[in-house]
């Protein structure tokens, strides 16, 4: 077949493939054009899911008569020169969004520059000019397209149903009036306003009216604000508490420079960056403005404009998990759960309270050397105790004072302003997995020699696995040997992993080590380690523990790093307010 140029009808209408896949693609090109006018208000409507009608009005710098022709043409774009091409500053600059929408629709574009007498109406059809005339509008821009896809109805059965896109194109305008507060936004869909969004201040991050329309209240509730910067790489935003997550990324609007954007490099950066503190196969929930040096980034990469390249990948992911992981450790106050409205508390599920007849002062809690050996909390054998009577001054106390312990494995704390269900195992495993981290880091870790060494047998595998990692878990408190062609003898284990079982522990570690694989860092397999050893360091469920245990338990966690979370990124506490219970008696 003989090689010919493609005609501009077809060029369009491939160029169009690329820019709109969907309504919603529509919608994003139309309002960025209205943010690139300077616009300071701008309402959309839409019909059908946006396949009737998909109209986008501005108060933007508008356009003249005389240019009003040449704004359809492929290539055609005010934002871009021969120099600017490494500093691009505007969301559009290609050229190729109005044409491309153009050539799949009907089109109607009126607009008006400052101190023009009239407005200019341009008509079009499948990306053909029909008419234009004069016609009435203040300064600004509306932009109407209608018919989307009808001359090109194979492209229609790729489309979902009328919800559906209304559901992506709602996606499209939260996500671009969250990265431009200044902006006033409103949503009308089929006749019904939606979003109406009026401008919000520098703290809009507070208490944002968009992203508790993108989130729900939930999410402002039980999310923390960050804000960093280095080397002119800033970051800033909102991250939810790694007990607030989601089955999916979904719930994960990330920006750069205010342009939102799918980047696999920052998603694995967030996910780095939760990686101790949230499950697997769990999302944090967050919003995320990153804010680089336009000659870093590169957004020419796809006509969508949500993949980018960074210059230095690095710093920004650097910056990402730093600041995240830091905000993160700073959280040591319980986590707060949503009850469920019919929830009701059955006879099963009352704790029977401890019995409260031994006076103890508060300053007890702080120096009893039976709770407290080293800097860390030792458990001493149980027996049968008396309850400690409480104090009041320790309800004062952020994880407030011990009641009772149920089911073997739950402590129940009174606070001032409600109640605290704690999982002791959960609590004590970050706690003895912060303060390894904090020996290895200052380079003192303390290690208990065995009495009797113990000779482990391993697979091949596991056993392939552990000698790759000899120096590694050396580092950490372990004296290891080889013993024989199918075992390894430990002669030592780090102080607070004294009194574990050290079969199951190291097994364990091995099949944790192969898991992960050789492409993990050495910080990443210490801390692998490290969390698979605390786990059999901490106290076990099913123990019993006496008042002065529990209370040395929640003091420690009051002061210990992402004590919110357990190692595998399950919740450590839940607490339910005094509103809460008044709700579940139908007392409010």
């Amino acid at each position: 077949m003989a090689i010919k140029i493609l005609s501009d009808d077809l060029i369009n209408q491939i160029s169009a493939g690329e820019v709109v896949e969907r309504p919603a693609n529509i919608v994003k090109e139309l309002i960025e054009n209205s943010i690139d006018s300077e616009a300071t208000k701008i309402e959309v409507f839409l019909r059908n899911g946006g396949l009737q009608s998909i109209i986008v009005n501005d108060n933007g710098n508008g356009i003249s008569e005389s240019e009003l022709p040449t704004a359809i043409l492929r290539y055609a774009t005010s934002k871009l020169t021969n120099s600017n091409l490494n500093e691009i500053n505007n969301f559009g600059f290609r050229g190729e969004a109005l044409p491309a929408i153009a050539s799949i629709s009907k089109m109607k574009i009126i607009s008006k520059i400052q101190n023009q007498n009239y407005a200019s109406l341009l008509e079009l059809e499948n990306g053909k000019i029909i008419s234009q005339k004069p016609s009435n509008r203040d300064k600004g821009t509306s932009v109407s397209v209608y018919s989307i896809f009808e001359k090109t109805p194979a492209r229609l059965k790729f489309l979902k149903s009328n919800r559906i896109e209304t559901s992506h194109c709602k996606d499209i305008f939260l996500k671009i009036a969250i990265s431009h507060p200044h902006i006033e936004f409103k949503l009308n869909i089929d006749g019904k306003n939606i979003y109406n969004f009026h401008y919000e201040g520098v703290d809009y991050l507070i208490n944002s009216e968009r992203i508790s329309a993108a989130f729900g209240d939930d999410f402002i509730n039980n999310s923390l604000e960050i804000s960093s910067s280095k080397n002119e790489y800033g970051i800033y935003g909102r991250i939810s508490y790694p007990t607030l997550n989601s089955s999916t990324s979904f719930n994960q609007f990330l920006y750069v420079n205010k342009r939102s954007v799918k980047d696999k490099k920052i998603l694995g950066a967030i996910k780095a960056a939760y990686s101790e503190t949230i499950p697997k196969g769990r999302f944090p929930m967050l919003v995320l403005f990153l804010e680089i040096p336009t000659s870093s980034v590169d957004v020419n990469v796809h006509p969508s404009k949500t993949e980018i390249r960074f210059e230095n990948e690095r710093m920004v992911s650097g910056i990402i998990v730093s600041t995240i992981r830091s905000k993160i450790s700073e959280l040591t106050r319980p986590i707060s759960k949503n009850i469920e409205k019919n929830l009701t508390l059955s006879e099963e599920g009352q704790v029977k309270l401890m019995e409260e007849n031994t006076n103890t002062n508060i300053k007890n809690y702080n120096k009893t050397d039976t709770i407290f050996n080293g800097g860390h909390i030792n458990f001493q054998p149980s027996v049968k105790t008396k309850a400690v009577k409480i104090v009041p001054e320790i309800i004062d106390y952020p994880m407030g004072a011990a009641r009772a312990q149920f089911l073997k494995n739950y402590i129940i704390s009174e606070t001032k302003d409600g109640i605290i269900v704690i999982d002791q195992h959960a609590a004590h495993e970050r706690i003895v997995k912060e303060e390894m981290l904090l020996q290895r880091k200052n380079n003192k870790i303390e290690s208990q020699i065995l009495l009797i060494p113990e000779v482990i047998k391993l697979s091949s595998a596991h056993l392939d696995v552990v000698l790759d990692n000899f120096e590694t878990i050396k580092s950490i408190g372990f004296e290891i040997e080889i013993f024989g062609d199918d075992s390894v003898l430990i002669r030592a284990v780090p102080d607070l992993l004294n009194g574990a079982n050290i079969q199951e522990l190291i097994k364990d570690v091995a099949q944790e080590l192969f898991e992960t694989g050789a492409q993990n860092s050495i910080d990443q397999k210490i801390d692998t380690i490290i969390s698979t050893s605390s786990c059999y360091g901490s106290v076990r469920s099913g123990r019993d523990l006496s008042i002065e245990e529990m209370n040395a338990l929640l003091r420690k966690m009051e002061t210990t790093p992402n004590s919110s979370q357990c190692n595998h990124g399950r919740p450590t506490s839940i607490k339910l307010s005094i509103n809460d219970i008044e709700k579940l008696f139908k007392r409010r």
